[in-house]
């Protein structure tokens, strides 16, 4: 019997209903089926044809929730090799061929893609000084389209977020001890 501790959830789309096994590992904390909703609600009329980038992916929750519910393209990126694996192995089964997987930290991280990403999600572990770097690396890199939307997710007690002048927070709630946050990137 499969621990039920080690799945999650996709609430909508395609896959609604599917369970993600995943690779357990210290600090992993998925996205509750709550938060999801509302961050899909918010990003319901971008996401279809979306290309979409999932720094450290984790479950894989919310990179294989955008591709149930129409993204073009998921690049999943995590440190954890059997995480990447544990993802490969679903959209495999699933004969997904629009999704690409890269074994990597952010900043040390050079992505090699021919697009920009519309929407990325950023839900690293807690604490340790990673949304502030990624969004640093992001603008570093010109990884993302000129009007594209990140979606944030970190603790209440984190570090303030230090944003570009171009970057401006949307929507923002908190769940308990998270908080999560929609920003745009404009030119």
């Amino acid at each position: 019997m499969k621990n039920q501790k080690n799945q999650v959830r996709i609430i909508g789309g395609l896959w609604r209903g599917q369970k993600i096994d995943f690779y357990d590992s210290p600090g992993l904390r998925p996205t509750p089926d709550r938060v999801k909703e509302t961050l899909f609600n918010w990003l319901s009329f971008h996401i279809a044809d979306a290309n979409c980038l999932d720094l450290f992916t984790g479950s894989g929750a919310l990179g294989l929730e955008a591709l149930s519910r129409g993204a073009k393209h998921v690049t999943f990126v995590d440190s954890q090799y059997l995480t990447i694996q544990k993802i490969r192995d679903f959209t495999e089964k699933h004969d997904v061929s629009h999704a690409h997987f890269v074994h990597g930290t952010v900043p040390k991280l050079s992505l090699d893609v021919m697009h920009s990403f519309d929407i990325v999600f950023i839900d690293p572990p807690y604490k340790q000084g990673l949304v502030n770097v990624s969004i640093s690396w992001l603008e570093h890199h010109r990884y993302l389209s000129h009007d594209a939307y990140v979606y944030v997710e970190r603790a209440v007690d984190d570090e303030p977020l230090r944003l570009p002048r171009n970057w401006a927070v949307l929507k923002e709630q908190t769940a308990g001890q998270v908080n999560y946050l929609l920003i745009k990137r404009s030119q």
